[in-house]
Parts: C-alpha cells; structure tokens; sequence
C-alpha cells in the first residue's frame, strides 16, 4: 500500500536518522548509494474483515546498512530507528494507526564488509470512521 511507505517516508524526513544515513530506499539502493543507508520493503500484508471494520496488518522490514568495521554505527543507527518507528502512529492516508511494533531485530556481519541490521515491524490500521 502506497500509503503505508510515504507515512513511513514522511516520518522519517527532519529525523535524527535522517541525519545519519545518507539516505531512506524503498526495497534497494541505488548502485551508487553511500552507506550508511536504511532500506525497508513489505514482507507479508493481511487483511482481516469483520462485521463493520477492515483491519490491515502489514510487516515491513527495515534493514540498516552499514560500511563500517565495527558494528557501532549499525548499532546507533538502529537506536535511532527504534526511537522514530517504535509505537508510532503513521498518518497513512483515510487510515488510523492502530499501532506499529517492533516485532523482531537481528545484527547480522555483511558478506561484503560491514554490518547490515534487520528490523522488522508490524503495522495494524484501519479505514477512519
């Protein structure tokens, strides 16, 4: 949902994060990025339909990007991802946030050098009454 990834976008300009990575990419940088770098991309969205409500669910996963020998950087900037995206409320369009949690985080070592930091949210929202 288009909606989704500009909140997402909107949240994160004139951030503390957006000040340390040279950039935010939808699914994958561009081959000329510099890291640090943040991507993040859907992995899986449901849809739950009751009587009077449609609940969407949709994980989105964030992953940090770092050159750095030392996981230090990586590690920084995921606290900095925590504090923007942790229970935040997204204005996602004609939707309410009903929550965004942080739902599993991994550091792993890049094969080609650096640190890549995994972080994955579910976000729940609804169509505004």
């Amino acid at each position: 949902m288009r909606e989704v990834f500009e909140a997402i976008r909107r949240e994160y300009e004139g951030s503390d994060l957006q000040e340390s990575a040279t950039g935010l990419y939808f699914v994958v940088a561009p081959q000329e990025a510099v890291r640090p770098y943040v991507t993040f991309f859907p992995v899986v969205g449901v849809s739950d339909h009751s009587m009077s409500d449609v609940e969407e669910r949709m994980t989105v996963q964030f992953s940090i990007w770092s050159a750095e020998d030392s996981a230090v950087e990586a590690c920084e900037l995921f606290e900095q991802l925590r504090y923007l995206y942790d229970e935040c409320a997204l204005a996602i369009g004609l939707h309410d946030t009903i929550r965004m949690q942080r739902v599993n985080y991994n550091l792993l070592a890049d094969p080609d050098g650096g640190w890549h930091y995994q972080c994955d949210y579910l976000i729940q929202f609804q169509e505004a009454r």
